[in-house]
């Protein structure tokens, strides 16, 4: 029995609102995905990544997202096609290009990685992180002359940042100077602390690979942990 003076049409639009709410507590945001993937639960991130987009099939994040994730399993190709499908839908995220060049990155296709990454840089007025894989790109491409250009576009004072010492102790590896890559090194421990310069080591390392064995995708989870 309805309460009294509460109209029928009040009462129903008061549970489709109710029901579209809890519909929408229900479909796993961004953040979700994005948090599954850092814990190395790359799986379980498909799954949530599968489900927002079945409820919001033209979110450019969400196909991001998913495109991460993607990267993540090593299902480089559908990765790629998230991350222009997002693009499609919005023209404007321009973290998309930087995922691009990830992929590509992680695939040593060098030109291809410069590309996305050119792009990233110029759309959000260099960004380190980018500006530091346009150096190894460069190295790993035999660009020596571009890989110095960027490189000096890194700010060795950058407290947050070790991708100077890095970039030039890829640099130095390259001109052949045989003792300054392992103080650069060294000096980056130091200032930045183990954790932090495993994680850029093992991206440099990625890049000075000369023989055709697989390497270690610096963007691929372990089974205990990736990097968000």
């Amino acid at each position: 029995m309805l309460p009294q003076g509460i109209p029928i049409f009040a009462l129903l639009l008061a549970c489709a609102l109710l029901a579209s709410a809890t519909a929408a507590n229900l479909v796993p945001s961004v953040q979700d995905i994005l948090l599954d993937l850092a814990g190395g639960r790359a799986e379980p991130a498909l799954g949530k990544a599968d489900a927002r987009l079945a409820a919001n099939p033209g979110d450019a994040k969400s196909h991001e997202a998913r495109g991460r994730v993607l990267h993540a399993l090593g299902r480089y190709d559908e990765a790629m096609e998230a991350y222009f499908k997002a693009l499609e839908l919005d023209a404007t995220l321009d973290s998309a290009h930087f995922h691009l060049g990830e992929v590509a990155f992680a695939q040593r296709y060098w030109p291809e990685a410069i590309e996305f990454y050119v792009v990233h840089a110029a759309k959000t007025k260099g960004s380190p992180r980018t500006i530091l894989k346009l150096v190894y790109c460069h190295i790993a491409n035999g660009n020596l002359n571009e890989a110095g250009q960027w490189l000096a576009r890194l700010d060795p004072f950058d407290d947050s940042f070790p991708g100077y010492y890095f970039g030039k102790a890829a640099f130095a590896h390259a001109m052949g100077k045989k003792d300054e890559p392992t103080k650069l090194i060294q000096q980056a421990r130091t200032l930045y602390g183990n954790a932090t310069a495993n994680e850029f080591e093992v991206e440099m390392l990625h890049i000075l690979k000369k023989d055709d064995t697989p390497s270690k995708d610096p963007a691929r989870p372990q089974k205990a942990a990736v990097q968000p």
